[in-house]
């Protein structure tokens, strides 16, 4: 059978970006021979050669994989294909890949077609634990040990390993909703566990609530505080400590300046309202 052009042409994927431009010659006359990113991914196929595809996130790379995986491939391997496709998660080791649970002998069992599978994808790869990311690299090399024994991988000397990886990280803090102001740093570490400079650390609130007042007025207090405008406050949550401030309890939340709290007549109080941002956390005032 003769390969063409068209049977690798991707199905779905297409960016005609040039990503390699090359010096070439056609009848004796020097031409430049463009490659698109598309030709460029492959490439690695072509040669039989392991590839890491990282972008920001959403800039394709696994659409690509998938057409690849599919149109190349074939799909699963258990299913006719010639192919493994695997997503990179906090429980996710290597040995997945190749075993599956076994009700009845209650472990881990090889699945042996799975070792001639000619592509391995594992996309996202970057959402792995760190010791896993290296070990994944390791067994690139074309061959894996499961449970003492030796396994060559793929075909006929043919084993491509593709997984992917984003640039853009980013961290939603589910937990700030709290009287404090908040500040961030991020480092960042590599598969062997060593770790670079810290970033500046960057505040994360919106501006505070200014000029509390705390008004009580049969067995209730009345506060209310200066709003003025800021696009990131979503609510304003209020605080009361009975204990001359070394410890604060929720009272309740609100969209506008003025809130009005149940109190005890006798006890002194004081009182927190948190600015509280859809995406910067809260900060603070007291009165």
């Amino acid at each position: 059978m003769e390969l063409t052009y068209e049977n690798l042409r991707l199905q779905n994927y297409r960016n005609n970006s040039i990503a390699i431009s090359l010096d070439g010659k056609e009848d004796k006359k020097d031409i430049k021979i463009k490659l698109t990113t598309s030709d460029a991914m492959l490439i690695p196929i072509l040669a039989g050669l392991n590839c890491l595809y990282i972008s920001d996130t959403g800039g394709g790379k696994t659409r690509a994989l998938k057409d690849i995986y599919t149109g190349i491939f074939g799909g699963n391997v258990e299913q006719e294909g010639t192919g493994i496709w695997t997503m990179g998660r906090k429980d996710f080791t290597i040995d997945s890949i190749f075993t599956q649970w076994s009700k009845t002998k209650e472990k881990y069992v090889l699945v042996k077609p799975r070792l001639n599978a000619l592509c391995i994808i594992t996309d996202e790869l970057n959402r792995a634990p760190n010791v896993i990311q290296t070990d994944f690299f390791d067994f690139a090399e074309g061959n894996r040990s499961i449970d003492g024994i030796d396994y060559e991988l793929g075909k006929e000397n043919y084993s491509d390993i593709f997984p992917t990886g984003s640039t853009v990280n980013s961290y939603v803090d589910a937990s700030v909703n709290t009287a404090e102001p908040y500040y961030y740093c991020v480092t960042a570490e590599d598969l062997w566990g060593n770790t670079g400079t810290a970033s500046a650390a960057m505040p994360a609130f919106p501006y505070p609530p200014a000029g509390l007042t705390a008004v009580p007025y049969n067995s209730k207090v009345y506060l209310a505080w200066e709003t003025g405008y800021d696009p990131e406050i979503t609510l304003y949550n209020v605080f009361r400590s009975t204990d001359a401030g070394l410890s604060y309890v929720s009272r309740g939340s609100t969209r506008y300046g003025l809130y009005v709290d149940s109190a005890v007549n006798g006890i002194g109080h004081i009182y927190r309202v948190s600015a509280f941002g859809s995406t910067t956390g809260a900060y603070t005032c007291a009165a």
